[in-house]
This record gives structure tokens, sequence and C-alpha cells, in this order.
């Protein structure tokens, strides 16, 4: 699979940004950890305080920056749902940082969070069907996937979903437009 040319430059600030946010939102959990993180991902069953540790380890916050161990703890909180943990998976994967690098693999992580409404994780899952990446070229569903990330607001995700439909035939941006929405209404009433 091939790797997505248009994230060179662009990935890892994104990652750096998601990270911090999630940290803000992580803090006071956080606290309770700093003193002494545990060894096992399943000595924590909350999945807000996996991610945090997981962040710990990929930013080498109070321990030794160890991926292999953050996305130790990353896998225990997707699995409980968590988009936040889903998101950086993919990311980790995207890298091949403490996992093997999988585009498909990628991918997946990032349609999971995706599909729960993860600006991030919405907005390189688009990227990945414009370029082909882990998944299925297609302009209609990276068009869909930019304009539910631009939808949040953050004006990269806009600049995304406006310079792809320039390349976009109008049937085909009407297509994504209804995919979007039909998306966004399941979104909203689960």
């Amino acid at each position: 699979m091939k790797p997505l040319s248009i994230f060179r430059g662009r990935l890892w600030p994104i990652c750096l940004l998601t990270v911090a946010i999630a940290l803000l939102g992580c803090s006071k959990k956080s606290e309770v950890i700093q003193a002494q993180t545990p060894d096992a991902p399943e000595e924590i069953e909350d999945a807000d305080t996996q991610l945090a540790v997981g962040y710990r380890y990929y930013l080498g916050e109070g321990v030794k920056q160890d991926f292999t161990k953050a996305a130790d703890w990353f896998y225990q909180a997707a699995a409980q749902g968590n988009a936040d943990a889903q998101f950086a998976l993919g990311s980790l994967h995207q890298n091949g940082q403490g996992v093997p690098q999988n585009f498909v693999e990628s991918a997946n992580w990032y349609q999971k969070a995706a599909t729960q409404g993860h600006a991030n994780g919405q907005y390189l899952l688009g990227l990945a069907h414009r370029e082909g990446s882990g998944v299925e070229k297609s302009l209609v569903e990276a068009y869909k996937w930019l304009s539910l990330a631009a939808d949040q607001g953050d004006d990269d995700h806009v600049a995304a979903r406006d310079t792809i439909s320039k390349i976009m035939q109008p049937d085909l941006i009407a297509e994504a437009k209804r995919r979007a929405e039909h998306f966004a209404a399941t979104l909203h009433t689960d």
C-alpha cells in the first residue's frame, strides 16, 4: 500500500495537537498516575486513564518515551471504544511508531475514530481515500469524510475539502454531500 503523500510535513503537527488536546482533557486522571505509572494496561480499566498513560509514554512525559508501551495503552482504551485512542493507533500505524507501519491498519483505526465523529480521524480518513492509502481510492468518500471534518470548523479540514472539490464533477460532489448528510444524521440519532 502506498503512504499518504499529502501527510508529509503535516501529520506530525496534527498528532502533537491531538496529543495536547487529549492531555488537557485527561489532566486530572494523568495527575493520579503521575507519581507511579503502572507497567500493564490491564492494571487500569478506565479508558480515559489508559489513554492518558498512553500519551505519557508517547510523549515521554515523566517516563521514558516508548511508542510500543504507548501503543499497548492505546489498544486497551481503543478496545473500549475511545475515539482518541483509535485515532492515536491510526497515527502510530501510519508512522510505524511502536507498531509495524501498516496503511491498511492505520486507515482501519482512523475509520473507527471517524465513525464516532472524531474530526482528525475523519480528516485523515478522507485523505487516505483521496490517495488510496490503506483504503480504496475514492474521491466521493474522500469528500464525504473531509466535509464531515470541515463541518467541525478546523481551517485545514475546510481547505482540504475545498481543494478536492476543485477536481470533482458536480454529480460526484452531490453524491458525497448526500453520503455525509446521511452519516451525520445517523451519528446524531445514536
